[in-house]
């Protein structure tokens, strides 16, 4: 049980995508349920697809990290397939292509829609971004990914530092080949280059995850984080990135003339005792929507969407954190099956207004 290769820009030393997928790969994703994963003909974890679209579907871009790549579950399971099939039974024809990459942040999937999402001439774009990675600063480097860094007379440009790497410097020669062939084809390779790093309990998997300590239920660093971000634009730096990103975002969805609806995922929602939390949220929430709309972009909150979905309510008074994990990991990690049907009510709910 070894972990798949995802390519790091070893296929073009230019191309401003920093991950995809080798096109064919099939794998067990071990870290999490292990369920078998295809990589269509496309480079896509999705089913097999046409670039072209058919006449009558309505398609629709799904960009994401890990939590919409979805790799802990079978395809069939997934919240966009979960999604196809209601609108199917609706007698509506809507084709989602997930072109999310685990791991990838906001600005990543930025340029993967850019580079790849272009291709698909899709008539709406749902983005479902972790609210945090506009205020983490991981916008601002362009180490790993692209990033937004001062230019020669000040503005904020797209810094490819990243491309600086091994990889993307060998990527035409013997010794990029050699790597990536090794990786992509070899399973004691990519066992080597996983445990880079590791424990030999990690290595063997004996660790758990386990779930979250005791925390103070009114905790709200993470909010009062955001919170400066969207209402006081603080800092400074952060707010300038953000501004830049949703421009470019904006940008390319215009050029694509799609309907963009754009997600915010993992702001915490506070108990109901929590009241000066609430407020906070409530703020964020409002200031952010409001720039957001503003851009012609229709905005979600992902995670009060999963507080009042259908699926949360059959389940019973909990939290949405039952929504993840499996078997003695609930409740920490990525969507299990629950989550992925109420994610699948959300996104359809959430692309009902730009159906034809």
């Amino acid at each position: 049980m070894v972990p798949p290769f995802v390519m790091r820009g070893v296929s073009s030393p230019t191309t401003w995508t920093a991950s995809e997928h080798f096109a064919g790969n099939v794998f067990v994703w071990d870290a999490e349920h292990r369920a078998k994963i295809h990589i269509n003909s496309l480079g896509l974890r999705d089913r097999e697809m046409t670039v072209e679209k058919a006449d009558g579907v309505t398609r629709i871009a799904l960009m994401g990290n890990s939590f919409v790549e979805a790799l802990q579950v079978e395809q069939s399971d997934t919240f966009d397939d979960r999604s196809e099939e209601i609108f199917r039974k609706s007698g509506r024809e809507v084709e989602v292509v997930n072109l999310a990459i685990s791991g990838q942040t906001a600005i990543e999937q930025l340029v993967r829609l850019e580079d790849v999402g272009v291709m698909f001439d899709s008539d709406i774009v749902v983005t479902i971004t972790r609210a945090l990675d506009f205020t983490s600063g991981e916008m601002r480097s362009d180490t790993k990914w692209p990033g937004y860094v001062a230019g020669p007379s000040g503005d904020l440009v797209r810094g490819d530092n990243f491309k600086l790497s091994f990889a993307r410097r060998h990527a035409n020669d013997w010794k990029g080949k050699a790597l990536s062939g090794a990786l992509r084809y070899s399973n004691i390779a990519r066992m080597l280059n996983s445990a880079k790093g590791k424990s030999y309990r990690q290595i063997l998997g004996l660790e758990r995850t386990g779930a979250p300590g005791s925390v103070d239920a009114c905790s709200a660093a993470e909010i009062s984080e955001l919170h400066e971000l969207w209402v006081n634009h603080s800092s400074p730096e952060n707010w300038a990135a953000t501004q830049k990103y949703f421009q470019e975002y904006s940008s390319i969805v215009d050029e694509l003339e799609a309907v963009p609806i754009y997600a915010f995922r993992e702001i915490p929602i506070p108990a109901g005792s929590c009241v000066d939390q609430i407020v906070l949220r409530s703020e964020l929430i409002q200031a952010a929507e409001s720039y957001i709309v503003g851009l012609g972009i229709k905005f979600v909150d992902w995670d009060v969407a999963l507080q009042d979905s259908d699926v949360l309510k059959v389940l019973g008074p909990t939290d949405i954190t039952v929504l993840q994990g499996f078997g003695r990991e609930l409740g920490v990690g990525h969507y299990n099956f629950d989550g992925h049907q109420a994610s699948a009510e959300i996104l359809t709910n959430s692309v009902q207004f730009a159906l034809p």
